[in-house]
């Protein structure tokens, strides 16, 4: 027997429900009692007080039913009266699928029958993905396998841009870095837009603003056309309205055609129908061909064959010029040289003027040798101080802060001292000298340079417009001022100024307790120092190698106690500026002065001596240990302080010389060692002058 078992099976859940009752009392409101079915459909929720679940309802009409995949697909939409979603549709055929990215990418159309959209294509290979711009751009092509345009390239650097459209214009070239055409240039003003043709036309130069080339011009009447040839032909002109140049016409025939070279050769005349100028023709040989110049030359005679003028002969070198007029050497007798027409100067190497370089600071005594260090006439001269000045000519600049422009006082100022050597005065080559030279850096903005002269022989010194004679025995001594850092501005409050100026004080005492001035009638300002010592001021500076004047008032003098300061301003310089004065110490010199023995003189303590005098410490001796220790011979500065050097200008190394004339090695008693130069071989009568001028650069 067969048995069959009926099984019921209920579902509960409330998607099913359809209904608000809950167990006899409405469910909440928002309670959903019936579930949306799809996109067409929309779900129904309780009121909160039915029991019933509201009316179906359904998606309004136009709601999308089916969204549409992508562009080959459409949109399915709802009718508002069901749930049902219409059948799926499709783009139509040639509907763009996927638009194309760029000029390397192509567009895929749709099939109409489906929501597919075609692989990707891309434009084939050299088809343009990016048009060049002008001619400094390029065109970029595709590679056929993908939509990517390559990076913008540009024309290579120098490519023209834009061509010139004449000789006026330029081309524009490119950068190479971008597509950019530069603007528009033309040629410069001047460039030749239309050469000329010959010597009667005129080039025409373009304007340099734009690319027109002027019309055609004609050079003026009266130009030259054609160039003479040579001194029998003559010169063709223009008429001044057209290019022609006229024919070729000749010089008249008295015209010299070729002039004579020297005095061998005669001048050749021209035949007034042609260039040719004739053949050459040569003096007598009765002529003088180079007349004697001196009397140390002869002249010489033309051959009478040709216009070669002999070589230069002279007199022999034993025809006297200057016979001695001493005999001590010290005007030995002057003689030709029997190789050149040089007239020997008459050299009267009788200086005895010495000077006592007192430490390190740059500061110096001049003396007569013969009456020793303690000269009742002795000049002492000392740098003082140095300051840059602003342009209202009082204010002083650069005096503070860690550079210092200015300097207060010389005293701790250490000096180089360089070799003294053998020469001749800056101007007057004829005017010997024997020169030490001193120079110290000033702080950090420049140096600072004392050429010192002792002159051995007389001439005239000067500046651009005014000339001193100077005689053996006076000194010289240039002040230089190089390498120099000007304050533009520098320093705080008033200092925080430019300089415009720079002041150099320097003090001298000689035998006077006061300078006093003297009338010279010139435009020059001199002053007696005693002792018939003068002192001779000039306004004039070389500034950057060009003569100017100081500003008014100066040079100017002030007192400070028995010494005399003496202020030189001068202009801001770029490289370097000189000024430099003259110490006329022949005047003290004379004949009543005798020649040093060299023995001891114990009476005079004014004298130099060759032996120990240990009462007299601007004295030295050649037997102390000293000289002994240090080899010095003749000619020997010894001056073995920080900052200074020894020097030697003696030609004798084998021997002491304690003969005048030569440079010795002095030490004061209290341990501090100076130089002091004695150039004495015989004595002169001079009248010279202290003329000061100072050139800084």
């Amino acid at each position: 027997m067969i048995r069959r078992c009926l099984i019921l099976i209920s579902f509960t859940t409330t998607a099913f429900a359809q209904t608000c009752d809950n167990a006899g009392s409405p469910k909440v409101s928002g309670t959903e009692c019936r579930a949306s079915v799809n996109n067409c459909d929309v779900a129904e929720v309780c009121d909160g007080t039915s029991l019933a679940c509201p009316t179906d309802l359904f998606a309004s009409a136009g709601a999308i039913g089916r969204a549409a995949t992508n562009a080959c697909d459409v949109a399915e939409t709802c009718s508002g009266t069901d749930t049902v979603i219409p059948a799926d549709g499709f783009a139509s055929t040639g509907a763009i699928g996927r638009a194309a990215a760029n000029a390397c990418d192509v567009a895929e159309t749709c099939s109409g029958t489906d929501a597919v959209i075609p692989a990707d294509g891309f434009a084939s290979a050299g088809a343009i993905g990016r048009a060049a711009t002008n001619a400094c751009d390029v065109a970029e092509t595709c590679s056929g396998t993908d939509a990517v345009i390559p990076a913008d390239g540009f024309a290579s650097a120098g490519t023209v841009g834009r061509p010139a459209t004449n000789v006026c214009d330029v081309a524009e070239t490119c950068s190479g870095t971008d597509a950019v055409i530069p603007a528009d240039g033309f040629a410069s003003v001047g460039e030749i837009g239309r050469a000329a043709t010959n010597a009667c036309d005129v080039a025409e130069t373009c304007s340099g603003t734009d690319a027109v080339i002027p019309a055609d011009l004609f050079a003026s009447a009266g130009a030259i056309g054609r160039a003479a040839a040579n001194a029998c032909d003559v010169a063709e002109t223009c008429s001044g309205t057209d290019a022609v140049i006229p024919a070729d016409g000749f010089a008249s025939a008295v015209t010299i055609g070729r002039a004579a070279t020297n005095a061998c050769d005669v001048a050749e005349s021209c035949s007034g129908t042609d260039a040719v100028i004739p053949a050459d023709a040569f003096a007598a040989n009765s002529v003088v061909a180079r007349a004697s110049v001196s009397d140390c030359d002869v002249a010489e005679m033309c051959s009478g064959t040709n216009a070669v003028i002999p070589a230069d002969a002279f007199e022999p070198d034993t025809k006297l010029i200057h016979a001695s007029t001493s005999n001590d050497n010290c005007d030995p007798a002057e003689y030709c040289s029997g190789t050149d027409s040089v007239v020997p100067s008459n050299k009267q190497d009788c200086t005895q003027a010495a000077i006592d370089v007192l430490g390190q600071s740059g500061k110096f005594t001049i003396y007569d040798d013969k009456k020793g260090k303690g000269d009742p006439n002795r000049v002492t001269v000392e740098l003082d101080y140095l300051y840059e000045i602003a342009a209202d000519g009082s204010t002083k600049v650069g005096n503070t802060g860690s550079i210092k422009h200015s300097i207060q006082t010389f005293a701790s100022q250490d000096f180089t001292i360089d070799d003294p050597v053998d020469t001749t005065v800056p101007g007057n080559t004829a005017v010997h000298a024997q020169k030490v030279k001193f120079y110290s850096t000033v702080s950090t903005i420049g140096k600072i340079t004392l050429d010192t002269y002792i002159l051995k022989s007389s001439g005239t010194i000067g500046t651009d417009s005014e000339l001193w004679e100077a005689r053996a025995n006076d000194v010289k001594f240039n002040i230089i001022l190089s390498d120099w850092t000007f304050c533009a501005p520098c320093g705080n409050g008033n200092n925080a100024l430019s300089s415009d100026f720079v002041d150099v004080a320097v003090k001298m005492k000689g035998k006077g307790a006061t300078p006093t001035k003297k009338d010279n009638g010139g435009a020059n300002i001199t002053y007696d120092m005693g002792g018939d010592v003068p002192l001779t001021l000039s306004n004039r500076v070389k500034v950057d190698e060009t003569w100017t004047s100081m500003p008014e008032g100066y040079p100017k003098m002030e007192t400070q106690g028995s010494s005399a300061i003496f202020i030189f301003r001068f202009p801001k310089f770029t490289t370097s500026a000189l000024y430099d004065p003259i110490i006329g110490l022949s005047n003290t010199i004379g004949p009543d002065v005798v020649a040093d023995d060299g023995t001891d003189d114990s009476t005079d303590d004014s004298t130099d001596d060759s032996t120990d005098d240990s009462t007299d410490d601007s004295t030295d001796d050649s037997t102390g240990d000293d000289d002994k220790d240090s080899g010095i011979n003749s000619g020997t500065v010894k001056t073995p302080s920080p900052g200074s050097r020894s020097s030697s200008v003696g030609d004798d190394t084998n021997k002491k010389d304690t003969s005048p004339g030569a440079i010795e090695d002095g030490t004061t008693s209290g341990g501090m060692n100076s130089a002091f130069i004695s150039t004495v071989t015989c004595a002169v009568v001079g009248a010279s002058l202290l003329s000061t001028f100072f050139n800084m650069d």
